[in-house]
């Protein structure tokens, strides 16, 4: 049975680490982690950008690192089957950065970060901002910052959408299950995972994910 949605519609988010200026006081320790990082956590009020500050080392020297990560991208990837084979690995695109909406979007979320650096608290905790770590004060240009997130940035490991979910399936051929979770052209087949999330969510998937599959 053909399910053209199968392995369309792939998404994902994407974060960079951008550092500080060194701390003034070296000799801080290192906090126990929480929720992956070293303190706060702050989501922009959109749910466009969300950001994790944490106590770190680069090079054996204490700085801030910002963890930056940007949701709600309009690049699709895919998901397709390598070879007939069903141990083969499949071959995974995910498409990042496609569009020109999404480059701006990505140098959005760096720039907004690094301005946490100029604040009145993180100016008292830091050296001069001309001392940033990464990506560095004079990297100013908006192209200068992509190209350095673009070698920088990472998945974040929430891939989710390749098995749309939607109300009507003669409305769309690409959704391939319904409210309920059935599978488009087959009988006693329902998917329960990331993948029927349609537009993927600001932060993890995975509680939504988990309600999914106690529904």
């Amino acid at each position: 049975s053909n399910v053209p949605g199968v392995g369309k519609n792939l998404q994902d988010h994407t974060f960079v680490d951008v550092w500080s200026p060194p701390l003034r006081n070296q000799n801080i320790s290192m906090p126990n982690p929480v929720l992956g990082g070293w303190g706060a956590v702050a989501i922009e009020e959109n749910g466009e950008h969300y950001y994790v500050l944490t106590i770190d080392e680069m090079n054996g020297v204490k700085a801030i690192r910002i963890f930056v990560e940007t949701f709600h991208y309009k690049s699709r990837g895919t998901v397709k089957l390598r070879d007939k084979h069903p141990l083969s690995d499949p071959l995974i695109d995910p498409h990042y950065l496609s569009n020109t909406y999404d480059e701006k979007k990505l140098v959005a979320t760096v720039k907004l970060g690094r301005s946490f650096f100029s604040t009145k608290v993180m100016s008292s905790l830091t050296e001069s901002v001309l001392m940033e770590m990464s990506p560095g004060y004079n990297m100013t240009d908006d192209q200068q910052i992509l190209e350095w997130a673009k070698t920088k940035a990472s998945t974040d490991y929430h891939p989710s959408s390749t098995c749309k979910m939607g109300k009507n399936f003669k409305n769309d051929p690409m959704i391939v299950v319904d409210k309920r979770l059935r599978v488009r052209n087959t009988k006693h087949l329902r998917i329960a995972d990331a993948s029927i999330i349609p537009t993927l969510i600001s932060g993890n998937p995975n509680q939504i994910t988990m309600i999914i599959g106690f529904k």
